[in-house]
């Protein structure tokens, strides 16, 4: 299955190349107050403002529908324009990370579509009290038990769910997945159970 391409929105920085062009590369950051070394900054309406084509709403677009977009609008100055859009800088879209992780905090989706996994990657990987059984994604407040015991062991097949934007993911720590022995027994303890089952042996 082929991803969806990416769609550019608020935060996000752009980089338009126009080639055999470079002055109009250069009019474009001294035009733009918005722009910075690496390309436009999409502000909070969506929009950048690039030479000889004026204020665009680039929110929704993919970088090949903006190039497209720039493409004909600059065919009235440029005789067959060729330009290249790439997105340089993701903060449109974030997920979140909380929880038994080694850093907590947000992380930004990319053009790479991006599972659980690579989100707990992201963020560190697990601490070493996480719970190794089971996260929590919460999606349009909806709680879903993800079984990570699975994903991590590979003993079943269990899908990596892919994130959205506003995706919050919470790994709990180790407390709920405690089983105490009590009775005859050399060491009474509470074991840490880091699979789904564990045998009373």
């Amino acid at each position: 299955m082929v991803p969806p391409e990416y769609r550019i929105g608020p935060g996000d920085v752009v980089y338009i190349t126009v080639w055999d062009h470079p002055h109009l590369n250069l009019a474009a950051g001294i035009l733009n107050q918005n722009s910075t070394f690496n390309g436009e900054l999409v502000s909070n309406n969506g929009t950048i403002y690039y030479p000889f084509v004026g204020t665009v709403k680039v929110a929704g677009m993919t970088p090949n529908q903006l190039r497209k977009y720039l493409t004909v609008h600059l065919q009235t100055v440029i005789n067959n324009p060729l330009l290249g859009v790439r997105v340089v800088r993701y903060d449109s879209k974030r997920i979140e990370v909380t929880g038994a992780v080694a850093k907590p905090g947000t992380i930004p989706l990319t053009n790479v579509p991006m599972g659980l996994l690579q989100a707990i990657d992201a963020a560190g990987g697990l601490a070493s009290d996480s719970s190794r059984r089971e996260a929590i994604l919460v999606r349009h407040g909806m709680r879903y038990q993800i079984d990570l015991a699975d994903l991590l062991s590979g003993n079943r097949i269990v899908p990596n769910p892919e994130l959205e934007p506003g995706d919050i993911i919470h790994i709990p720590d180790q407390s709920a997945d405690q089983v105490f022995i009590l009775g005859a027994v050399n060491s009474q303890r509470p074991l840490v159970m880091t699979q789904n089952s564990m045998t009373l042996m």
